[in-house]
């Protein structure tokens, strides 16, 4: 169930391809293929989370590949509403994402939406994702597992030293 829907026509060149990126990383996620995931991103993009650590450095091979072997099958996700504005070599981008698929820990299927937040800035001829911030409403324990909240705080060490650093909250309400 890979989908782009309601993926806006691209006013541009580049709209169009930051919209091929993410139909890419998309795919990407529907196969469980960690380097087509990690591959646009910067090497020190700064990335806000759903995990912890609320936010890091860079998109780590080893780590994407062990989150995605906590999935049974294909993780779909879904773009909705996504706008996005260029601007020289910068790109903002925000709308929503629906991710489903099947958590091990869980035994079941879930499917949720979240808000997403998408900071790029070209990097050489290819570009590269700079900042990346997912807005997360809702309740991961009833999707996956023990609560994670209660010990999830932003720490000084969660603060990229950058000047793209953004913000994220990730209410699991």
């Amino acid at each position: 169930m890979m989908s782009t829907a309601t993926m806006k026509v691209p006013a541009s060149k580049e709209e169009a391809d930051i919209r091929a990126l993410v139909a890419t990383i998309h795919k990407a996620h529907h196969n469980k293929d960690a380097a087509a995931i990690v591959a646009p991103y910067a090497q020190n993009a700064a990335v806000f989370n759903l995990a912890p650590p609320l936010s890091h450095r860079g998109a780590d091979l080893q780590e994407k590949q062990a989150w995605l072997d906590t999935w049974e099958g294909p993780i779909d996700y879904e773009s909705r509403d996504l706008n996005i504005t260029v601007s020289g070599e910068f790109a903002f981008c925000y709308g929503f994402y629906r991710m489903s698929g099947t958590p091990k820990a869980a035994g079941r299927p879930i499917s949720f939406w979240m808000r997403a937040t998408v900071c790029l800035r070209r990097v050489g001829a290819t570009g590269g994702s700079s900042t990346t911030t997912r807005l997360c409403p809702f309740t991961w324990t009833a999707a996956c597992g023990p609560l994670l909240t209660s010990s999830l705080k932003p720490t000084h060490q969660d603060t990229p030293t950058s000047p793209l650093v953004g913000s994220a909250l990730c209410s699991r309400r």
